[in-house]
């Protein structure tokens, strides 16, 4: 007989974290996960001149928002924590306030650090790193993570006259590069301390090439440009981290810029482990609303539909919108190509726990959305009773189910918002389009297929 200490732990899916759960399934057991995830503590560190830019900012609040939503304690230490925030979500605030309202707390130096420390764009003089810190930098369109006293080196070697490496110093300001990085560095950490028990516990190089897939030299021209015209289809996991991404491009008219909201969903607690700009508590909001709250304070002009999409969705001739999807609905995914779109991005994430941080973006129209392999068969949840690592149900909203209960961590869905903004923004630089693109995070690996039938879409200047 079971006395009733010896029963599982019960949870409630709608409160229970989705990242804890990733450890939860790993190990087998949720309270075994919930133990691990509370042993995950992190430092972020920012200099004053990455705290005084709009991409610095970029990157340190979306380490932040992140790596709050991945770790049990977050520490930031701040240089200049009394600037305004030029952009994102939170512009107009406090550099340091916004720290605080996404649940971290703000420390005054970096004495007492934990183990696992990222430092966001160049490091502050005087900083001693230890050998398995992590830095996140940006260059171009390229998003790069590696140990930070390795990234020191580099930096303290450049050569004017040689030009700037990837990745050595932050000087520009391409701020969904920024974005990726900070997404980028958090993930590193979070795979590290996954990594513990298996004796690999030093960071690795790493490079997201956003102009040129699987590139670690080429860094592509200035963003000068992006698309006046947003459509986001699906706000949860991948949809807040579009938002996320293009809240932070800096238009130079951003009250012309339109942005299409679209889905039916409520948020729960346990959506804010996912969902980028999802509250701890969302008291039962519409995504739509959340989503359209984070847009308004920047500026950009939103639109709300809050119904299904289907093939009689009005999108009309005069319509530029590019849109983002972040469904894993197969029906409405079919339905891709016949909404009217003149350009659509549809990602998709891994389907288990081995996979969560593998992500699909593909543009459309291209192959027939009808006839995409992937998505013909509506996958069927695993409802055994033994854990299934890889069970293949997937939700409304992108994110991999297991045994009925759904996985993921947001800064997969930021670094997807990445790569699919990139996708969009790329062509209008004179950068080649890509029909489909794979990348695995824990792996670091990529392959992409290069396409030349696209329409650009209609150009924004940014600032």
């Amino acid at each position: 007989m079971i006395t009733e200490a010896a029963q599982p732990e019960a949870y409630d899916a709608d409160h229970f974290s989705r990242t804890t759960l990733i450890l939860g399934r790993r190990a087998g057991d949720a309270a075994r996960g919930k133990a691990q995830h509370r042993s995950f503590r992190v430092l972020i560190i920012a200099g004053a001149a990455t705290c005084s830019s709009r991409a610095g900012q970029a990157a340190v609040l979306t380490a932040v928002a992140t790596a709050v939503r991945a770790f049990s304690e977050v520490a930031v230490s701040l240089d200049a924590p009394g600037q305004t925030v030029l952009g994102g979500p939170y512009a107009g605030m406090r550099l340091g306030d916004t720290v605080a309202s996404e649940g971290a707390n703000l420390v005054d130096s970096s004495s007492g650090t934990p183990r696992h420390v990222i430092v966001i764009g160049n490091t502050p003089a005087g900083l001693r790193p230890e050998r398995h810190w992590i830095a996140a930098t940006w260059s171009g369109w390229t998003a790069s993570t590696g140990p930070t006293a390795q990234k020191l080196q580099a930096a303290a070697s450049i050569n004017p006259a040689d030009g700037d490496p990837v990745g050595a110093r932050c000087g520009e300001n391409n701020c969904v590069a920024a974005v990726a990085a900070g997404a980028l560095a958090v993930a590193e950490t979070f795979f590290v301390l996954m990594r513990e028990e298996e004796s690999v516990g030093v960071a690795r190089q790493v490079c997201l090439n956003l102009w040129l897939a699987g590139s670690a030299t080429e860094r592509g021209p200035a963003m000068a440009y992006a698309p006046s015209q947003w459509w986001l289809l699906g706000l949860g996991h991948l949809g807040q981290g579009y938002a996320h991404v293009i809240s932070w491009l800096d238009y130079a008219n951003p009250s012309s810029v339109q942005v299409v909201l679209q889905d039916t969903q409520r948020a729960v607690q346990a959506n804010h482990s996912t969902g980028v700009l999802t509250p701890a508590d969302p008291q039962n909001q519409r995504k739509t609303r959340i989503v359209a709250a984070a847009l308004d304070r920047c500026g950009l002009e939103t639109v709300i539909v809050e119904r299904r999409m289907h093939a009689q969705t009005p999108v009309g001739e005069e319509d530029m919108h590019v849109a983002l999807v972040g469904v894993d609905n197969l029906p409405t995914r079919r339905l891709i190509d016949q909404i009217g779109w003149k350009t659509a991005i549809d990602v998709g994430l891994g389907a288990g726990v081995r996979d969560f941080d593998g992500m699909t973006v593909r543009r459309l129209p291209g192959q027939p959305s009808a006839t995409v392999p992937a998505w013909q068969d509506e996958p069927k949840p695993n409802r055994s009773d033994t854990v299934d690592m890889d069970a293949p149900g997937l939700d409304a909203c992108g994110i991999a189910e297991l045994n009925g209960v759904a996985v993921g961590a947001s800064f997969v869905g930021v670094i997807a918002g990445a790569v699919a903004v990139a996708e969009a923004t790329r062509v209008l630089h004179g950068g080649g389009a890509y029909s489909v693109m794979c990348r695995d995070l824990r792996d670091d690996e990529s392959d992409a297929a290069p396409t030349a039938s696209y329409e650009p879409p209609v150009a924004a200047r940014l600032r």
